[in-house]
Order: structure tokens, then C-alpha cells, then sequence
């Protein structure tokens, strides 16, 4: 339900809270009618002003119902949504992908869990990984004999990147 939905919701019933306490005053006035009584000064009777009192109502005629909106958040698999995507909170989370660069592979083949990678930050931090390890907001997922299988989480969805391993001879002519 959108934010206008409710709020249109709660005037309805607003609206009609008044119309029960309207339609149960004109009741009592159409049963008894309007009491007038006659007051001079504070609180005496006398000749003077007529005032009229109002209709007295009956707790069973009348009710007042109050709704309470309830949320829910399954947060079973799902980001804290307290947790800040950007600023100082961000920092805290670790790098993000695209800072990361692949420095090194240990592979052993067929034990996917044994291998060993080691990444780097734009800040020249390594990060030693296996399978399943989280740095920032990359989860490895597979390491090969030169490349790394990961999924980044940014804003909540998830898409699968490759880490390459690049000589440093090839790097250095690339950059020239």
C-alpha cells in the first residue's frame, strides 16, 4: 500500500468516526432533544441566558476503533537496511570490486576449497581469499589456474564478474 493509499485510508476513517459520533448526537437529540437550562452569573439559576447542554452519550452507541499498522522485514539472506550503501559506512564495508585487482594464484586442482588468491585495493591492501571468502562487496566464488569467479553485490543485486591475472611485463607495456 503506497504512502497516499494510507493516508487516504486514515482520513476515510477519520471521516467516518465522525459521522457515527454526529449520527449518534442527532439520535439523542431527536430521542430527548436539546435541554435548555437558564444560568445567570457562575453556575446560578435564574432568569437571564439560556444555554443549551449538549447530548450525552452512550458507550454502547458509540466505539472507537484504532488501526495499527504492523511490519514485518525477513531478513533471512538480505542486507541490514540500516547498513549505509554509500558514505562513511561504505568504507567500513572493504573495498569494492572495482578497486580490486588479482595479484596471485595458488591452484590446486580438483580441492577448489585448497586454492589460494591473493587480491589488491586501489590502496595497495592484499587480500588473501579462498572460496566463499567476502571482501567488500565481492564473494569468491570459483579460483582457477589464472583467473577468479566472483559475485558483486551492488544496491542489493547480485552479477557474476571474472578476475584475470596479468604478468607484470604485459601491465607494464599496456600502461606506456
Amino acid at each position: 500500500m503506497s504512502r497516499m493509499a494510507r493516508a487516504a485510508a486514515r482520513a476515510g476513517w477519520a471521516l467516518l468516526l465522525t459521522l457515527v459520533v454526529a449520527s449518534a448526537a442527532q439520535a439523542q437529540e431527536g430521542e430527548g432533544g436539546a435541554k435548555a437550562k437558564s444560568a445567570k452569573g457562575k453556575g446560578k439559576k435564574g432568569k437571564g441566558d439560556v444555554v443549551a447542554e449538549g447530548p450525552k452519550f452512550n458507550a454502547d452507541t458509540v466505539k472507537l476503533v484504532f488501526d495499527r499498522e504492523v511490519f514485518g522485514y525477513a531478513g533471512a539472506g538480505r542486507r541490514d537496511p540500516f547498513t549505509p550503501l554509500t558514505g562513511k559506512g561504505a568504507a567500513a564495508m572493504g573495498p569494492r570490486f572495482q578497486d580490486l585487482k588479482l595479484t596471485g594464484v595458488i591452484y590446486v586442482p580438483g580441492d577448489g576449497r585448497a586454492s589460494v588468491a591473493t587480491v589488491e585495493d586501489a590502496d595497495g591492501k592484499k587480500y588473501r581469499v579462498r572460496r566463499g571468502d567476502v571482501v567488500g562487496n565481492t564473494r569468491i566464488v570459483d579460483i582457477g589456474a589464472r583467473r577468479v569467479v566472483v559475485i558483486v553485490q551492488n544496491f542489493g543485486l547480485e552479477r557474476r564478474e571474472v578476475l584475470d591475472i596479468q604478468r607484470k611485463a604485459a601491465a607494464e607495456e599496456g600502461t606506456t
